[in-house]
C-alpha cells in the first residue's frame, strides 16, 4: 500500500484529482446560480453532474498514464521527471485560489436561497385603512354540543352563528377580521391559539360553544376572547337565553369584543355592527351549507350552493347575506362558463337588488355588484363598487381580490392580492391569484411557496396543481408539467387543464397521446373552447409537417371574420391565422376592427393576444408599404408593454 501511495503521489494523481474537483465544481455552482435567470431546464444541471462524475475516473487514469510538464504531454516514466508545468508552489497557489472561489460561490447560493421572498415581494400598503394599523381577530368555528341527536344540523347552526359574528365584526372599521375560509379551516385541528394566531396573523382569537335544548327552546352560548401572543383569556361569558334572542346574543358578543379591545366606534359603525342574520335556524343552516359548496368552485358545488342559498331565502326573505351569496354564485356560474352568461347575470342582479333593498350599506352586496359589472365589461363601475365595499367592510377579502383583477400593472395587482391573502390566508382561490401574479412577474420561488400553502389548506384544489404545472412548463420540465395538469384534470375535468396537456404532448412528439387529449377536450367543450381546440389541431398537423392540411383550417378562421356582429375574440383569432397565411390585408383589417370596437385597457389587459395581433399588424403594415402606420402601431405596443399588459393571463380561477 505504501508503494501504491508513493506511486500515486509521484504520478501526481492526487494533485490531478484535487484540481479536477476544485476546477469543475465552480462550473456547476455558476450554472445553478444562473439557471433561474436564464430559465435553463433541469436537464442542463443533470448533464453537468453526469459529466462531472463520469469524467473523474477518466482524469485519474490519464494522470497515471501521462505527465503534463513544460516539455508537453509525455508518458509517465519509471522515475520522477521533476519537470512540473508551472512549478509546485504555483500549482498549490492555483488550488488555493480555486478553493476560495468555491467557498464564495457557496455563500452566494446560500444568500440567494434566503433572500427572494424578502426582496421581491412588494410591501403591502393601503390607500384606505392600513391593514397593519387595525386590531386583528380571528373567529374560530363555535363548537356544537348537541342535545337533540341531530348533530349535523346543530353544527351547521353553530357555524351560522360563527359566520354572523364574523360578518358583524368585519363591519368595524378599526378591526381586521380573518375571513371565514381561513378560520373555518381550523375546525377539528389540534393546534393551540398561539399557533393559529401566528398562521392567521391575528392578535386575538374569539372561540366558543353552542348548546341548544329543543325541549324548552333555549340556547346556551359560551364565548371567550384570547390573546394569541400570550394565550391569556381576556374575556369570557356565558349566555342562557331563549332561542328567539339569538340576535341579541350576537350583538352582545360583538359589543363585548369591541369594548375589550378598546376600539372606538365611528358613528356609522354603531348601526353597522348590529346583526343582519336570520333568527331561523333552518335559514342559517342552509346558508352555511351553501358557503361550503361555493368555496369549492366546481360546477356541481356551485349548483348545490345556489340551491342552499335559495332555501335560506325561502326560510327568511330578509336574510341579506343569503341574497348576496346567491348573487355571487350566479355570477361565478357565468364567469366559469358553467351556464349561459346573460341568464345567470340577470338572476345575479335580481339577488343583489334584493340585498340592497334590505341593507343599502352592505359592503358584501356592493362587492357582488362589482363582480357583476366586471363580468359585463363595465370596469369603471366595477372599481367604484369594490372601493365602496372595502370602505363599508374593510375585512371582506373578496372585494380586494376582485379589485386586484382590474389593475393594469402586475405589481399593483400583487399588492391588492396580498391584501386579500392577509385577510384570508387559507383561501385557495386568493392564494392562486397571489401565486399566479408572482409567476407572471418571474418570481418562481415565491409562487412555489404559496403553492405549498394552498395545498396545505386544500389538497383537493385543482387550480394549485395547474399553477405549478405552468411553473414547470416555463422551466422546461414538460413531463412534470403534464403530471400536474393531469392531477388537476382528475380533480376537476375541465378543458383549461386538458388543452395544455394536449399541447405539451404535441411538443414532446407523442402524437397518439396528443390526439387522445384533443378528443377529451372536444368531449368536454363549452362555449369559448372551440378556438383553442382548433389551434391544437393546427399545431398537431404542423408538428407532422402537414402544412398543406393545416392551410384550410387557418383559412376558415380568416373567413369567419366576415360574419356580422362578430365578437372581438374571433378577430383576435382570425388575425393570428391571417398572419401565418401572409394575408397582410386581413391582419390589418382585424386589428383596425378591434381598435374601432373601442376595446378598453382592462380588456386588453385580460387578453395578452391583443399585443401579438398588434405586432402582427405592424409587420403587415410594413409589408404593405405603410411605414408610418407600422411605426405608430409599434409605438402603441411599447406603451402597452410598459404597463405590463402583455404578461397578463386570466382564467376563471381568478374570480
Amino acid at each position: 500500500m505504501q508503494q501504491l501511495f508513493d506511486e500515486l503521489k509521484r504520478r501526481r494523481v492526487f494533485r490531478v484529482a484535487t484540481l479536477y474537483i476544485i476546477a469543475f465544481w465552480p462550473i456547476i455552482q455558476i450554472a445553478d446560480i444562473l439557471s433561474p435567470a436564464l430559465e435553463l431546464p433541469d436537464a442542463v444541471m443533470r448533464y453537468l453532474i453526469i459529466a462531472f462524475v463520469a469524467g473523474f475516473p477518466l482524469a485519474l487514469i490519464l494522470a497515471w498514464l501521462f505527465d503534463v510538464n513544460r516539455d508537453g504531454i509525455e508518458v509517465t516514466g519509471e522515475e520522477d521527471s521533476a519537470k512540473p508545468l508551472v512549478g509546485n508552489r504555483t500549482e498549490v497557489t492555483i488550488i488555493g485560489v480555486l478553493a476560495v472561489i468555491v467557498v464564495a460561490l457557496f455563500l452566494i447560493q446560500v444568500t440567494m436561497d434566503e433572500e427572494p421572498l424578502q426582496e421581491t415581494t412588494p410591501a403591502i400598503t393601503s390607500t384606505q385603512n392600513s391593514l397593519e394599523e387595525r386590531r386583528s381577530i380571528g373567529v374560530l368555528p363555535f363548537v356544537s354540543f348537541d342535545t337533540s341527536g341531530t348533530s349535523s344540523e346543530e353544527q351547521q347552526f353553530a357555524d351560522g352563528l360563527t359566520e354572523e359574528l364574523l360578518n358583524v365584526l368585519s363591519r368595524v372599521q378599526a378591526l381586521r377580521v380573518a375571513a371565514r375560509t381561513s378560520t373555518f379551516a381550523y375546525r377539528g385541528v389540534n393546534k393551540n391559539v398561539t399557533e393559529i394566531g401566528k398562521e392567521l396573523n391575528v392578535a386575538y382569537i374569539l372561540e366558543g360553544s353552542v348548546r341548544r335544548n329543543d325541549v324548552n327552546d333555549t340556547i346556551r352560548v359560551t364565548a371567550q376572547l384570547i390573546e394569541t401572543g400570550t394565550g391569556g383569556h381576556l374575556w369570557s361569558k356565558t349566555y342562557d337565553r331563549e332561542f328567539t334572542d339569538i340576535f341579541q346574543i350576537q350583538d352582545d358578543i360583538a359589543a363585548s369584543v369591541v369594548r375589550e379591545l378598546e376600539i372606538t366606534l365611528l358613528a356609522d359603525d354603531q348601526d353597522r355592527i348590529k346583526s343582519r342574520a336570520s333568527a331561523k335556524p333552518e335559514a342559517m343552516v342552509a346558508f352555511g351549507m351553501g358557503q361550503d359548496e361555493l368555496a369549492r368552485r366546481t360546477e356541481v358545488s356551485m349548483s348545490d350552493a345556489i340551491r342552499f342559498f335559495q332555501r335560506a331565502i325561502n326560510e327568511d326573505p330578509n336574510y341579506t347575506d343569503a341574497h348576496v351569496a346567491l348573487a355571487n354564485a350566479y355570477t361565478l356560474m357565468a364567469s366559469y362558463r358553467y351556464a349561459e352568461s346573460t341568464a345567470q347575470l340577470t338572476l345575479a342582479q335580481s339577488a343583489v337588488d334584493a340585498a340592497f333593498a334590505i341593507e343599502p350599506n352592505s359592503g358584501a352586496a356592493h362587492a357582488a355588484q362589482g363582480l357583476i359589472y366586471t363580468e359585463q365589461g363595465q370596469y369603471a363601475e366595477a372599481k367604484r363598487s369594490f372601493k365602496t365595499a372595502m370602505d363599508l367592510s374593510p375585512s371582506y377579502a373578496p372585494a380586494y381580490m376582485w379589485y386586484a383583477n382590474l389593475q393594469a400593472d402586475l405589481k399593483d395587482q400583487l399588492v391588492w392580492y396580498q391584501k386579500a391573502y392577509e385577510l384570508d390566508p387559507r383561501s385557495p382561490v386568493i392564494g392562486y391569484n397571489v401565486a399566479n401574479c408572482m409567476l407572471l412577474l418571474g418570481q418562481y420561488a415565491e409562487a412555489m411557496a404559496v403553492f405549498a400553502e394552498i395545498i396545505e389548506a386544500d389538497p383537493g384544489y385543482p387550480g394549485a396543481y395547474e399553477l405549478v404545472a405552468r411553473i414547470n412548463e416555463r422551466r422546461g420540465r414538460l413531463d412534470e408539467a403534464i403530471s400536474q395538469y393531469r392531477q388537476a384534470f382528475e380533480l376537476q375535468p375541465r378543458n383549461q387543464y386538458a388543452i395544455p396537456i394536449a399541447g405539451l404532448y404535441i411538443d414532446l412528439g407523442d402524437i397518439d397521446t396528443a390526439k387522445q387529449w384533443i378528443e377529451i377536450a372536444g368531449d368536454n367543450k363549452v362555449a369559448g373552447d372551440e378556438i383553442p381546440i382548433e389551434w391544437l389541431n393546427i399545431q398537431l398537423l404542423a408538428s407532422q409537417s402537414k402544412i398543406e392540411e393545416a392551410g384550410p383550417l387557418l383559412q376558415s378562421k380568416v373567413d369567419r371574420m366576415q360574419a356580422p356582429d362578430l365578437h372581438p375574440a374571433y378577430f383576435l383569432d382570425g388575425a393570428h391565422a391571417a398572419y401565418f397565411l401572409d394575408e397582410h390585408a386581413e391582419v390589418t383589417r382585424a386589428y383596425e376592427a378591434l381598435t374601432a370596437a373601442g376595446i378598453t385597457s382592462e380588456q386588453m389587459h385580460q387578453n395578452g393576444q391583443y399585443i401579438e395581433v398588434a405586432l402582427a399588424a405592424a409587420h403587415a403594415y410594413a409589408a404593405l408599404g405603410n411605414t408610418e402606420q407600422a411605426n405608430a402601431t409599434l409605438d402603441h405596443v411599447e406603451t402597452l408593454l410598459g404597463d405590463n399588459l402583455a404578461q397578463t393571463h386570466y382564467s376563471p380561477e381568478d374570480w
